[in-house]
């Protein structure tokens, strides 16, 4: 694989031509300076939820243009993912001090198919049993692999992707040089994942990414952690500012 070539040894990549996100672009990323705010302009989280074998459960949050995957897991039950997610967001809003009379909700994105449904559920029981104490929970259920009515992307999927391959591109859609505007972890099995999908043509010209069965079953392991990078990549409307759960 070009991630082989490339990290162990020292070659150049091949550059295959029906891979979606070039691996160049996510390695650049990678290697991108960070500087931290006191307070992030932005904060998601994201969780893929794993269905069996294999498969893992990826944890992760972002902060404005910075990646982190937090915690992966195998066999992990849907009531312990849920409790993780939001002990990570507790953990972020007492980092960066974050007040339900002047910050958004952190948005919550989770893999909805499969058992994900049940972090989904679980989730929203615990934000309904103490909204105050969890103002900050705002649960966003995802499905991958839904078709979606876009004018080049076949399905949900496909355009989690192209938003990540447009916020690593250094350059915008004229052609004039950008601030890369995602910053990833060094993380083998998410170089991999990220820059190893490939993609087709549909009969009406749109453009799929292969699904994960598909990755699969071509012998490469589930791109869990790019798919939570999707998720965190996935931009949501958040609900107006509710002062009055807290004010009354």
């Amino acid at each position: 694989s070009d991630v082989f070539r490339v990290r162990v040894a020292g070659e150049f990549p091949l550059a295959e031509d029906d891979v979606f996100i070039p691996l160049p672009l996510v390695e650049k990323s990678i290697h991108t300076e960070y500087r931290p705010k006191i307070t992030p302009d932005q904060i998601h989280i994201g969780c893929d939820v794993a269905r069996f074998g294999d498969d893992k459960t990826v944890i992760g949050y972002r902060t404005d243009e910075k990646v982190t995957l937090w915690k992966k897991r195998q066999g992990q039950d849907t009531m312990k993912t849920a409790d993780d997610i939001v002990l990570l967001g507790q953990q972020l809003v007492e980092k960066y001090h974050l007040s339900a009379k002047r910050d958004p909700g952190i948005p919550i994105k989770v893999d909805d198919g499969g058992v994900g449904g049940g972090v989904v559920d679980r989730l929203r029981q615990i934000k309904r049993n103490n909204p105050e104490r969890f103002w900050w929970m705002e649960i966003f259920p995802v499905k991958f692999g839904q078709k979606i009515k876009h004018r080049f992307y076949d399905d949900s999927t496909t355009y989690m992707m192209s938003i990540v391959k447009s916020l690593l591109n250094p350059f915008d859609e004229e052609g004039n040089k950008k601030p890369i505007e995602l910053i990833l972890p060094d993380d083998d099995n998410l170089v991999a994942q990220l820059s190893g999908r490939k993609y087709n043509m549909t009969e009406q010209g749109k453009i799929r990414i292969e699904s994960k069965k598909a990755v699969k079953q071509r012998g490469s392991p589930s791109p869990d952690e790019a798919d939570c990078v999707l998720l965190l990549c996935l931009p949501v409307k958040l609900p107006k500012k509710r002062r009055n759960v807290t004010n009354g």
